[in-house]
């Protein structure tokens, strides 16, 4: 289970999360992951107890995605996959996101196993909202399963 933040900081969090929108509306996805850091720079130690965590480590995973820093997107990506601020079936839906965006950038480095490792253990656990249809249609191709959602 995660702990909880002082109010202050969790209100500092939360301002600067809001602060991102303009950014991301803009795609400075550099500016959305300044404005993510200093998100966690706030946090108090240990960070890896507090849920912003997950949040803020999937948000700049996300973001070096969208700019094609792959390395770094999957840096991160890592990075909340080894979080345990959640346990049991939470843990597993709250690790959806990572996983799927793992399994995004493995594939656009050519790593069609290893992606396709990733996107069935998100597959069924959130609903995959993607831009592009191309991650859909290749484990459609590649699994035996269902439609998301």
């Amino acid at each position: 289970m995660y702990k909880q933040l002082e109010k202050n900081i969790e209100e500092k969090i939360i301002e600067l999360d809001m602060l991102a929108e303009t950014p991301y509306e803009n795609e400075d996805w550099d500016e959305v992951v300044a404005i993510y850091q200093q998100m966690y720079e706030l946090l108090p130690a240990p960070k890896e107890e507090y849920e912003w965590t997950h949040l803020i480590y999937g948000v700049i995973s996300s973001m070096y995605y969208k700019k094609g820093s792959f390395e770094q997107a999957k840096i991160y990506a890592q990075k909340e996959l080894s979080l345990h601020v959640y346990t049991g079936k939470r843990k597993k839906e709250m690790d959806a996101p990572a996983n799927w965006q793992m399994g995004k950038i493995l594939y656009e480095e050519g790593d069609e196993q290893g992606a396709l490792e990733y996107f069935q253990v998100a597959w069924g656990l959130i609903e995959i909202e993607d831009e592009d249809p191309k991650y859909e249609n290749f484990i459609k191709l590649h699994l035996d399963v269902e439609d998301n959602y």
